[in-house]
């Protein structure tokens, strides 16, 4: 069985640049769904049809953001 990435979350302090590097490295990806999550931060989905990288803003100091669960 071969194994197969789907897509991958990152947090990001700047989602702009992190698209313009992704779409630079890879630019058959495009721009899938984008929105803001309930705490008003951006995310977006960039990607082929087959697999994606959902790109999440972290704004402030990191791991400030985010507890261990």
């Amino acid at each position: 069985m071969k194994a197969r990435l789907e897509h991958a979350n990152l947090a990001v302090r700047d989602v702009d640049a992190t698209l313009r590097f992704v779409t630079t490295a890879f630019p058959d990806f495009r721009v899938r769904r984008e929105g803001k999550t309930w705490r008003g931060w951006r995310w977006l989905h960039v990607g082929d049809d087959d697999v994606y990288l959902a790109l999440n803003e972290a704004p402030g100091a990191p791991g400030a953001s985010f507890r261990a669960r």
